[in-house]
């Protein structure tokens, strides 16, 4: 039929025998259940790991929760994966073969009939049977599983070491359905990453008290630029041969209404795990940018800050400097006047990103600070081959010569290694007279550490003498 030039056709009429009609009908819903089959295995399997995904694992585990017996006990165990080099997560790629490798590790015993899920991009989770008064069989079952899960594997011609964090609820003792299940090893898992555990955080109803303080926590990190309680501490840094300074590392604080001052120790890390360490930065570099011009009108016309700079910020600065920078640049500051501070880890295998994002800070006139050097797996020939400016000795470094000269040759090894580089070195955590004066003997160009101050809000540095 043609509506448009309004010519019509008769349709052909095919006849079918009931024969034919009912073998194809046959034909018609097995081409469905087919079909349907094929439509519920992708929406149940996780595509990368072939694992059930977190609905596949929800209906698989709902389902034999419902058919337990009175008797029956069941551990339900999620589990984050980690490793010992962050950066390899934020490259999609290595990210793909690492979540891959561990998927292929997530087995237990033959002996144990467990449904496996992948719930998140790092999260795995576990239900399996077991019986509450075998507590020690639990702990050899999750031993060995844990001890293969965290061998050493090569990603992207790395060995990484996986590290693993664990939380375990049982059912039905710590709830009867999925998903109060889920959520109290979600709470047990929150407390084995908050306190870096290595071994299985079981539930217990403590952990719910907590976990309702980091909820309330998080909220307000949500709020808390837009409230004005985030506040910069500067603690300088002193020239060793003369006393004086005209350098000072910016240290951030929360000033909570409730809870007080507290150091970023107390939050940092869950402003991370929920992706606000963007935002957060970008209010500390534009309190700098107003600072600095009141400490060189005071203290020095070359006052230098110091600014930290999170490995996942450096991640996302690279894909549009300007922005990032757009306020620290629109104040017109002296080139050197900021100092970026970055973690060793960020940089002993650094990808293309972070060359790009090293390079981008040293065109816009920055310098780059190593922070915390000696604390990571160091491999040196980075010093040369990447725009370093400084290098901040670790604590960890001065503390055993407090009073004695008792692991002071390590110590100075390592600063006379960053000056032969052609470095600037501070040493950081100085808290006595004795440290001062080995430090001093060595070179080292600039000291940090409450001998000398306190983290000091902006006013209170603005009268040190």
């Amino acid at each position: 039929m043609d509506l448009v030039n309004g010519n019509y056709q008769e349709a052909e009429i095919v006849t079918v025998s009931p024969e034919d009609y009912a073998k194809l009908k046959v034909e018609l819903l097995q081409t469905r259940h087919e079909l349907e089959s094929l439509r519920q295995g992708i929406y149940l399997t996780d595509t990368s790991t072939g694992l059930l995904n977190a609905n596949g694992f929800e209906q698989s585990c709902t389902g034999r929760l419902l058919r337990a017996n009175a008797h029956s006990t069941f551990c339900f165990m999620i589990l984050r994966f980690d490793t010992t080099d962050s950066r390899v997560l934020l490259d999609a790629s290595s990210h793909v073969d690492f979540i891959v490798e561990m998927a292929n590790r997530m087995s237990l015993p033959d002996t144990i009939e467990a449904t496996i899920g992948k719930l998140g991009s790092r999260h795995f989770a576990v239900l399996f049977p077991f019986n509450l008064q075998e507590t020690e069989h639990l702990s050899s079952i999750l031993d060995g599983f844990l001890a293969a899960a965290s061998k050493p594997m090569l990603i992207s011609g790395q060995t990484l070491r996986p590290v693993l964090r664990a939380g375990l609820s049982f059912w039905p003792r710590d709830g009867v359905t999925f998903n109060e299940l889920q959520h109290h090893a979600e709470i047990a898992l929150n407390e084995a990453i908050g306190n870096e555990l290595r071994t299985p955080v079981v539930y217990h109803e403590d952990l719910k008290h907590r976990h309702s303080e980091r909820l309330a926590l998080v909220e307000a990190l949500h709020q808390v630029v837009e409230r004005g309680e985030l506040r910069l501490f500067y603690q300088p840094q002193v020239d060793l041969e003369n006393g004086n300074f005209i350098k000072a590392e910016a240290l951030l604080r929360w000033d909570h209404l409730r809870l007080g001052i507290l150091s970023p120790d107390q939050f940092i890390a869950v402003a991370e795990e929920e992706g606000l360490i963007v935002d957060i930065t970008h209010w500390v570099m534009r309190q700098v940018a107003q600072d600095i011009h009141r400490l060189r009108a005071s203290i020095h016309p070359d006052f230098v800050i110091s600014i930290n700079m999170a490995p996942s910020y450096l991640a996302e600065y690279v894909k549009k400097p300007e922005d990032f920078l757009d306020y620290i640049l629109a104040q017109d500051l002296p080139r050197g006047s900021i100092v970026f501070e970055i973690t060793e880890d960020t940089v002993l295998h650094p990808g293309v990103s972070t060359l790009r994002a090293l390079e981008s800070l040293k065109t816009h006139g920055f310098n780059i600070a190593i922070d915390d050097f000696g604390v990571g797996y160091s491999c040196l020939s980075y010093l040369q081959k990447l725009p370093i400016d400084m290098i901040k000795i670790d604590k960890q470094f001065v503390d055993p010569f407090a009073e004695s000269e008792e692991g002071f040759e390590l110590c100075k090894a390592v600063i006379h290694l960053s000056l032969d580089l052609g470095k600037t070195v501070v040493v950081e955590g100085l808290q006595t007279e004795h440290q001062v004066g080995l430090v001093r003997s060595t070179g080292a160009q600039l000291g940090q550490g409450y001998f000398f101050s306190p983290p000091l809000p902006l006013d209170d540095l603005l009268r040190v003498e």
